[in-house]
């Protein structure tokens, strides 16, 4: 989790932010508001199609998907003589995937045909190094850079913008720090397609994470949620443990074993996992680059650990474990301390 400094013009000073983990998806929403409320934002895309004032958006679709796969997000603008569809392809360190953009062509076309719009810009959101590396993406006509989001909201000199540029700021700088943009592994790829095949089939009650798109080959790790918000599940089915994680509790094992420690049975560990604790299982591992089929077994005994600590999470009190404090802005050391 990347913190960072922002300046809050309101209380005039400095606070610690730390926005998490941000995905795709997120920007997406970002960019859907953004140009929902701010017409010179929007302008920064229309313009770039072609598309100058007076206008006023007449609809927005998020991940408008058909048999030619799925357009992240469109926003049709009427013009007063025609509509005018923006399809935004938003990208940041996944990859692209076969064919991607003629497919865009495709879609459009199609969706023009239907008479939706009359034209339409296909356009590329993507971090710098993205555009400048990835071959797929050199096809887009229309590029929009997020350093050149991040500069105008920044040129808008108030306190909401400079989040939404921080969100951006540190979306990006996680994503490109971590030099692992996916190279698609097909085996991994198709057992993890079996794997939320089987988990939606015979555990949906144990509300697995889904990630899209594919998978390389270090994409072992099975995730899930719990009934507390900052807790997860996490399946190592590389190192044979399942393990149920407690954020800031890395180096105070000792306060989270006072909380939850009578519910823990015999063949629960409490073991440091960088700066969270967990809750440890021991079970057998399997091998994503092998056939999903030959390792049932195996998964099933990993989800009924997983079953089982869900049971355990159920049984402790969120407030004990992450207290509601009052924050004082101005005393950015408690802010440092904050989980």
């Amino acid at each position: 989790m990347l913190t960072d400094k922002l300046y809050h013009q309101k209380y005039d000073t400095e606070i610690d932010l730390a926005y998490g983990y941000l995905d795709e998806h997120d920007m997406d929403l970002f960019l859907i508001e953004e140009m929902f409320v701010n017409q010179d934002f929007l302008d920064i895309f229309a313009k770039k199609s072609g598309i100058h004032r007076p206008y006023q958006i007449s609809s927005i679709y998020h991940n408008w998907s058909d048999t030619n796969g799925e357009t992240d997000i469109t926003v049709i603008l009427d013009t007063y003589d025609k509509k005018h569809a923006l399809l935004i392809e938003n990208k940041i360190n996944a990859p692209a995937q076969p064919q991607q953009f003629n497919r865009y062509i495709i879609r459009g076309d199609s969706r023009k045909n239907l008479g939706y719009y009359q034209s339409y810009s296909i356009i590329l959101v993507a971090p710098d190094r993205y555009t400048a590396t990835n071959a797929e993406a050199k096809l887009y006509p229309i590029k929009v850079s997020y350093t050149e989001l991040i500069d105008f909201l920044i040129a808008q000199n108030n306190d909401r913008a400079r989040f939404r540029a921080g969100m951006i700021l540190a979306t990006i700088t996680d994503k490109e720090n971590s030099l692992y943009i996916v190279e698609k592994d097909e085996n991994v790829t198709e057992f993890w397609r079996k794997l939320y095949s089987f988990s939606k089939q015979e555990y949906p009650d144990l509300e697995i994470k889904i990630t899209k798109g594919d998978r390389g080959k270090y994409a072992r790790w099975v995730e899930f949620y719990t009934s507390l918000k900052k807790v997860g599940i996490t399946i190592k089915s590389n190192r044979g443990v399942v393990d149920m994680f407690f954020p800031g509790y890395g180096e105070r094992i000792g306060t989270l074993k006072q909380i939850i420690g009578q519910y823990l049975t015999n063949e629960m560990e409490l073991t440091a996992t960088g700066k969270s604790a967990s809750v440890r299982l021991q079970v057998s591992g399997f091998d994503f680059h092998g056939g999903f089929e030959y390792h049932i077994p195996q998964v099933r005994e990993a989800y009924e650990a997983v079953r089982e600590l869900k049971k355990l999470a159920t049984c402790l009190d969120y407030v004990s474990l992450y207290p509601i404090r009052h924050i004082d802005l101005q005393n950015t050391q408690e802010a440092d301390e904050l989980i």
